[in-house]
């Protein structure tokens, strides 16, 4: 019989210290979060081209690049959200589910690192008032208490972090998709695909219809990419597959690529329909492909990608304060394409050290500390180690652990 021990007893602390980190514990798998830092990257420029606005028309080939950031930058959203999904997805299938464990951990996570940005928001508005961004006659008080809420369009205050009401559509499905996924519990990884997938199809049509963001679904996406690539996983044998998936999703990728840099006629539901398709075949090429260690060269893209969320809710915010900061006498219009280089690696280096902080000081101990799998099943050669290493040198009798082990 299987013993199940808290990661807090003396057993775990020890197994703690052995370093099976907390990533590898959870089935992380690096070209997940290699993924993450891309959809980042995206986002990033997509918002630095859309602080500078249009650019001198010599400047042809930035002038280029700007456009097609401009375009791709909704999928760099949209992966984000769907990743978001795909982990939640985790919990959803794990064996020994819990609602109320799983809505603490997300909303936690969620809410952990925005109070920080929020907070320092606030403060930096107090000690520069020229940089506030309260607007006049607002409480502040009701107001930060309104970004809380998340429900954008109620209240008249503006956002005081631009991204923060996709933020909505993380917190609602962190509540809302357990218990839509209640009744498929217990069902097969393929019927639990195609239940999310059906619920994606509708309701990105009922989404599409009603004029409602996209991006709402895409975090339904991933729920139904997990459950999928976990159903390919089951059958796959060898790498045939995999890989054939993966130049699936890369050949949609550039299709989608040179469409919108070809300003090919993409209605928003049939755009949205590609993007989501080029994740649901990739993550399952990942899944479903053998679990490697993670290379040392793609290591900082690793972490990159893990702290995706400090950086989705940063990157914003500090690109515009650098542009003042480098540029002060231009705003954000700049001078020559040199500056144009410059600033674009500054504001990526900076936001990038700014996601550390924010990840390390904020996100990465919230999420230890709510952390969802709590409890692990050791193997038998666990146990035999484990036990092993808690008796004291010269030793020879069994431990009180061993024994009850002995006894089960």
């Amino acid at each position: 019989m299987a013993i199940t021990l808290p990661t807090q007893s003396l057993i775990g602390i020890r197994d703690d210290v052995q370093r099976k980190d907390v990533a590898s514990r959870l089935g992380r798998r690096y070209e997940i979060d290699l993924v993450k830092a891309g959809a980042a990257v995206l986002l990033f420029l997509f918002h630095f081209f859309g602080l500078l606005g249009e650019l001198p028309e010599t400047w042809v080939e930035w002038g280029a690049f700007r456009a097609f950031s401009l375009k791709i930058g909704d999928f760099g959203l949209h992966a984000l959200l769907f990743l978001g999904g795909f982990g939640l997805a985790r919990s959803l299938a794990a064996p020994k589910f819990e609602f109320v464990r799983s809505v603490q951990y997300r909303l936690s996570a969620l809410y952990a690192p925005y109070a920080a940005v929020i907070a320092l928001a606030t403060a930096l508005s107090i000690v520069f008032p020229a940089l506030s961004k309260f607007e006049e006659g607002e409480n502040p008080v009701f107001t930060i208490f309104h970004q809380f809420l998340l429900v954008p369009g109620l209240f008249p205050e503006s956002p005081l972090l631009s991204v923060a009401y996709v933020l909505t559509a993380m917190v609602a499905a962190a509540v809302l998709c357990p218990l839509w996924h209640w009744p498929m519990r217990d069902a097969g990884v393929w019927k639990g695909a195609g239940y999310w997938l059906a619920t994606t199809a509708g309701a990105a049509l009922l989404a599409d219809l009603a004029g409602v963001p996209l991006y709402y679904v895409a975090v339904l996406a991933g729920v139904a990419g997990y459950f999928l690539a976990k159903a390919v996983e089951a059958k796959t044998v060898g790498l045939v597959l995999p890989l054939v998936l993966f130049a699936a999703a890369l050949g949609l990728g550039v299709y989608l690529a040179l469409g919108l840099n070809g300003n090919w006629e993409f209605p928003l539901i049939g755009q949205f329909g590609f993007e989501m398709l080029t994740l649901l075949l990739l993550t399952a090429a990942v899944v479903a492909s053998p679990e490697t260690a993670t290379p040392d060269l793609l290591h900082p893209l690793q972490f990159f990608g893990m702290s995706s969320y400090s950086f989705y809710l940063l990157h914003g915010s500090v690109t515009k304060v650098m542009l003042l900061v480098l540029f002060p006498g231009f705003g954000y219009q700049l001078s020559a394409p040199t500056d144009l280089a410059i600033a674009l690696v500054v504001c990526l280096g900076a936001a990038l050290v700014a996601s550390q902080i924010l990840y390390r000081a904020v996100e990465a101990p919230v999420r230890l500390r709510f952390a969802e799998d709590r409890e692990r099943v050791l193997s038998e050669e666990e146990k035999r180690l484990v036990i092993a290493s808690l008796q004291p040198p010269g030793q020879v009798r069994y431990s009180r652990e061993e024994s009850e082990y002995r006894r089960r």
